[in-house]
């Protein structure tokens, strides 16, 4: 669509003074008679080299990232599943750390659970060096979350932590 100097300019002053493509869109339809889809105003603000104002400073500053809600049973940072109550977070950030002087991480055991949590991709259990078991799980978007309900505020060891993740990495890529 072609449209005359005066329509151009036009609508670069409805985009200096912070109109939206919808609000552009609508005024070339009322104003100019001219009835071009969002896809199409969208291709004329390119074409024109058009670059849409802000209408408040507040629409340039970024939202603040949502928090992700704790999940069921004591299960960190995934979604909570329909009709569960979430529960706390299960590793406060001031929970005690085991004492590095654990037996060695060699003695971490993961396993896959024949049968999946809900609301998890893969999910199983986890024995660390130090005899405390745990939970874990893999959402759909990749997160882990590592509960352990018998221990509430567990943390294992740094080298635990390491031996865990290589242990599970392996399990995840021999095809579970």
């Amino acid at each position: 669509m072609n449209l005359s100097p005066e329509q151009q300019e036009l609508v670069r002053a409805w985009a200096a003074q912070g109109d939206s493509i919808s609000d552009i869109q609508t005024k070339l339809a009322s104003e100019c008679g001219v009835h071009l889809s969002y896809m199409d105003t969208r291709f004329l603000l390119l074409d024109l080299s058009v670059t849409l104002a802000e209408k408040n400073a507040k629409k340039a500053e970024p939202a603040p990232a949502p928090e992700p809600e704790p999940g069921p049973e004591g299960y960190g940072a995934v979604p909570p599943l329909p009709g569960g109550e979430p529960a706390e977070d299960p590793l406060p950030e001031e929970a005690p750390a085991a004492p590095e002087t654990a037996a060695p991480a060699g003695d971490v055991r993961v396993e896959m659970a024949r049968i999946q949590r809900p609301g998890f991709a893969v999910s199983g259990s986890v024995s660390f060096s130090d005899g405390v078991k745990g939970e874990w799980g893999l959402d759909n978007y990749g997160r882990l979350a590592l509960a352990f309900p018998d221990n509430k505020g567990y943390r294992p060891s740094a080298a635990d932590q390491q031996a865990f993740m290589e242990k599970l990495r392996g399990l995840l890529e021999a095809g579970y």
